[in-house]
């Protein structure tokens, strides 16, 4: 792979409701999150908002950062939904749940009643499970574990240890619900995937003696560019969306119903002056929309790249051109 520019335009509005108005730039502009921002401990949580220093994605990333919220009182379980365009995830909420054990096996316990549940890895399908007991003093591979989602809660290798009290997933897919304690579904997530999770690890390539030999640093041959889209299946978009799509959100904002339309503007172009004179303009692409519906706030994501001699470090100036849109950050990496 040879060095490249990448270029980062970072578009931030403010979400009204439907019946106040549209979306609208924000006067003051947020930077580029370069470092990505955990929800907690690296070790076990999940990405708010991935390292923004990505590379270049080869489709769109749909992402929701918001709250399920029940849209009645003493309900132990409801369906949010979100959707972009033609990409749509559905979930079902509970309330807290735990496996408890009888005579005949185990069993779930009926929900507690939910107010909110925040929609991130954490709450869904997922985790690790700690009941499988070590051999010979020591477990050769580790305490198996969920590998599309490792930070989740619900994930039982067997049943031949099964533990009492052991959480169920909040967030459920309502066409596939855990029936039995070692049911394996799909993580339902709304958020961004780490980059050692399923299936993004499986594009990442193969890092071994002949890579390390050979080609080391480059990227190995069969290294997927796929990898550097984050979101998960259903809200990866095939391509990239075009900034006129209409959003919905279903029980997972302060309203239960929250429509809008994704800003209909011109993607912006960034013209780059090289140090050695020469210049060119670099079209960009829409590859990251996220709805914040937790601060009701919409970042949109264009990008660009190009291949340099020394990459970034060929550049000496940068302008962005930006006809629909004031006051845009620019990050670059």
């Amino acid at each position: 792979m040879k060095p490249q520019f990448v270029g980062l335009v970072k578009a931030a509005f403010r979400i009204q409701p439907g019946n106040i108005g549209p979306v609208i730039p924000m006067r003051e502009q947020i930077p580029a999150v370069l470092a990505g921002e955990l929800y907690g401990d690296p070790e076990i949580s999940s990405y708010k908002y991935e390292p923004e220093c990505t590379h270049y994605k080869l489709n769109t990333d749909i992402v929701l950062i918001g709250t399920a919220k029940a849209p009645n009182e003493n309900m132990t379980q409801f369906d949010c939904g979100f959707r972009v365009g033609q990409y749509t995830q559905i979930a079902r909420i509970f309330g807290d749940r735990v496996w408890n054990k009888n005579v005949i096996g185990m069993y779930m316990s009926e929900p507690e009643v939910v107010t909110e549940m925040p929609l991130i890895f954490e709450n869904a399908f997922g985790g690790v499970d700690t009941s499988v007991k070590i051999k010979n003093g020591e477990l050769k591979n580790g305490h198996p574990f969920e590998q599309k989602n490792p930070v989740g809660k619900g994930y039982h290798k067997n049943s031949k240890n099964c533990i009492p009290q052991a959480p169920l997933p909040n967030i459920e897919d309502p066409n596939n619900l855990i029936n039995h304690y070692t049911d394996c579904p799909e993580p339902v997530g709304f958020g961004f995937t780490s980059p050692n999770w399923q299936p993004r690890s499986s594009l990442a390539g193969t890092y071994d003696e002949k890579w390390e030999n050979a080609r080391s640093p480059k990227l190995p041959t069969d290294f997927n560019p796929l990898f550097f889209n984050a979101a998960t299946k259903k809200l990866m978009a095939d391509g990239y969306l075009q900034g006129n799509e209409p959003v919905q959100v279903y029980n997972a904002s302060p309203w239960p119903k929250l429509t809008f339309y994704l800003p209909d503007i011109a993607a912006p172009s960034i013209n780059v002056k090289l140090k050695n004179g020469k210049s060119f303009l670099l079209n960009t692409v829409l590859d990251t929309v996220i709805v914040n519906t937790d601060d009701m706030l919409l970042f949109l994501h264009y990008r660009t790249r190009v291949n340099l001699k020394n990459g970034a470090h060929d550049v000496g100036e940068m302008e962005v051109n930006a006809a629909d849109i004031n006051n845009m950050e620019l990050a670059t990496v």
